[in-house]
């Protein structure tokens, strides 16, 4: 009886250090999810390093001098061409269409000209490039 005793207790002792194929799947899985854990821990942690040093911003100083402009001649400098609000850019002030500048008043804005009416005579300022 001793010995077939001894033989069952060997073969139970076998059963519980044997791996079987489902115990091994979830542990594997189980270290999978543990590697993917620290992955993205690590991951995030770089990327809040990283993102503190893209937040800096350089401030550039722009400097703008002053034109001085004649009071009896008009520069048109540019137009900002929309059919429902054209602006022009006469001797450095933005203008709008029935807007005053010197002794005219702004009559049209087209995209590459300006219709002015003054007290005296009428006048077309044009774009240069």
């Amino acid at each position: 009886m001793s010995i077939i005793y001894e033989a069952l207790r060997k073969a139970e002792e076998k059963d519980k250090n044997k791996v079987t194929p489902n115990k091994n799947k979830s542990i594997l899985f189980s270290i999978l999810i543990g590697l993917v854990v620290v992955l993205i821990f690590v991951g995030l942690t770089f990327n809040l390093i990283k993102g503190r040093h893209k937040r800096r911003v350089a401030v550039r100083k722009v400097y703008f001098t002053k034109k001085h402009y004649q009071e009896d001649k008009l520069i048109l400098e540019g137009i900002i061409y929309d059919e429902g609000r054209p602006l022009a850019v006469i001797n450095g002030k933005v203008l709008r269409e029935g807007d005053s500048v010197g002794n005219f008043k702004i009559k049209n804005i087209g995209a590459r000209n300006v219709q002015l009416i003054g007290t005296k005579q009428d006048r077309e300022i044009t774009l240069t490039f």
